[in-house]
């Protein structure tokens, strides 16, 4: 097993693609919402669909490198640090 520590450099948190975006329109949201089991009305409009999808990406967020690498290697943990915290990142300036 191995651990991955990783910070929060835009790089390493691009969403995968698929993954909804501001700009989707609705039926993109509800096919999402349908792939990851969450209930919602039929007659649900688009911005509160939204809504739902940016609660769940922060709840359980998605990240392209993660799914990139558990495809390959599932036996990998990462470990992101909190952003902000240049005493554990020994690359940021204090």
């Amino acid at each position: 097993n191995s651990v991955i520590v990783i910070d929060n450099a835009s790089i390493h948190n691009k969403r995968p693609d698929g993954c909804p975006n501001s700009k989707s329109k609705k039926g993109e949201l509800q096919e999402w919402l349908i792939e990851k089991g969450i209930p919602f009305h039929p007659k649900t409009l688009r911005d509160p669909l939204w809504k739902m999808v940016q609660k769940e990406l922060k709840t359980n967020p998605e990240y392209a490198i993660d799914k990139l690498v558990k495809e390959r290697r599932p036996d990998i943990i990462f470990l992101r640090l909190p952003p902000y915290h240049c005493e554990l990142n020994a690359i940021e300036p204090v």
